[in-house]
């Protein structure tokens, strides 16, 4: 069963997503946030830099578009929570159907990103000890069909590099 998180300032909810009405809205994160800080409106949007009737608009589930990224970045930066999780419920206040995915992924501190090749395999590994399952290999690391080689040949040629 597919998981998110919320995440708030010190504090995780691991939540389980069975259909699209479980993953938050903008005005879920929204409201969130000023509970459980306990701040008003005007003071997030100080401290975020998104203007006081934005949030307005997202409380009354007015929003005919996506925020553009950086308001989505400042958003996710003001309340703690992850840009996927601010993405997500933009997309779910916009009416599309949202299908989580790996729960354990949502649960990964952004800085993860940032580990080396090797000590992102080591994580690797140990997750696929724990559950005895191999991760799929890359896409990259596959053979190509056929027909993907005479599409690079045939450009080749055509930009009079030699072909193999």
């Amino acid at each position: 069963m597919p998981l998110y998180t919320i995440r708030g300032r010190g504090l995780d909810r691991l939540m389980t997503a069975t259909d699209a009405s479980d993953v938050p809205t903008l005005r879920d994160l929204l409201l969130q946030y000023l509970d459980e800080r306990g701040h008003s409106q005007n003071q997030l949007a100080l401290r975020s830099g998104i203007k006081s009737q934005t949030f307005s608009r997202w409380r009354a589930g007015d929003l005919a578009t996506f925020p553009d990224p950086e308001t989505m970045r400042a958003f996710a930066a003001a309340t703690g929570n992850s840009e996927q999780a601010v993405l997500l419920a933009a997309a779910r206040t916009l009416g599309l159907r949202v299908d989580s995915t790996s729960g354990l992924a949502q649960l990964l501190p952004p800085a993860a990103d940032r580990l080396a090749p090797e000590q992102q395999r080591a994580v690797l590994s140990v997750i696929e000890a724990m559950t005895g399952e191999a991760k799929p290999e890359p896409v990259s690391d596959l053979p190509r069909p056929r027909y993907l080689h005479e599409v690079d040949a045939a450009a080749r040629e055509d930009h009079g590099d030699p072909v193999s």
